[in-house]
């Protein structure tokens, strides 16, 4: 990981007399960076069949939730790349406990919750990306202060985080996995509601069941590949 988060420091654009930092945003890195990170993101996806798809679909609810609550296209942008890459750090955590068939200890439960540490460090170097690696450090807040890493509260946890966790849950509530079986659109959506205001932000989820509610088919499908999501 220290040689990849190196070799993306080599990457960044440092040449011209602007500061980098004052350049900020997904476009203003080369797009070779952004597909190295994004690759990244999907083999992690992709290790598992149960998760092929996954960041794909969080990143389709992500943007619409974000395009219904009006933001521009670059926020939009942002918002669907911070949820494609919110869990890049898995790549720093051992696969006997990704793929564990069965609950976590809490030693390695511990462990597992590092991955949001490890994926804000590989973003580190690409300083453009400062409010995407903050989507990657906080999407496991809670509302009410519960969350990890920094135990955040309400409005303090950077809004594309709270947009990412109300699309990470809605996705792995409506898909199989190797602990559960998938639950249908509707009672994923009261599931939402019913956490609202304790672990989820209680406007975008009212955003988000209002916009799904509307939708002809409130689950999105995504091809086993990188392509992009379809189905919204």
């Amino acid at each position: 990981m220290r040689q990849f988060t190196e070799s993306l420091a080599a990457t960044e654009p440092n040449s011209s007399k602007q500061p980098v930092a004052a350049a900020q945003g997904p476009q203003a890195l080369p797009q070779a960076v952004l597909d190295t990170v994004t690759s990244l993101a999907f083999a992690i996806d992709a290790k598992d069949h149960y998760t092929q798809g996954h960041s794909q679909k969080v990143s389709a609810y992500a943007a619409l939730i974000a395009e219904a609550m009006g933001m521009n296209d670059s926020e939009v942008d942002e918002i669907r790349l911070g949820a494609v890459l919110r869990d890049i750090g898995k790549v720093g955590i051992p696969e006997s406990i990704l793929n564990k068939n069965g609950p976590l200890n809490p030693e390695e439960w511990e462990t597992m919750k590092s991955h949001v540490k490890f994926g804000a460090k590989i973003l580190d170097p690409l300083t453009p990306l400062a409010r995407i690696r903050d989507m990657v450090l906080h999407h496991h807040e809670f509302f009410d202060g519960s969350g990890y890493p920094e135990a955040l509260t309400g409005e303090n946890i950077p809004l594309g985080a709270r947009i990412i966790a109300v699309a990470d849950a809605y996705d792995t509530i409506t898909s199989d996995r190797t602990y559960k079986k998938a639950r249908n659109a509707k009672d994923a959506l009261a599931e939402l509601e019913r956490c609202a205001n304790a672990q989820f932000d209680g406007a975008i989820v009212e955003v988000f069941v209002r916009t799904l509610r509307a939708l002809p088919n409130p689950i999105v499908e995504v091809a086993a590949t990188t392509g992009p999501a379809r189905g919204i």
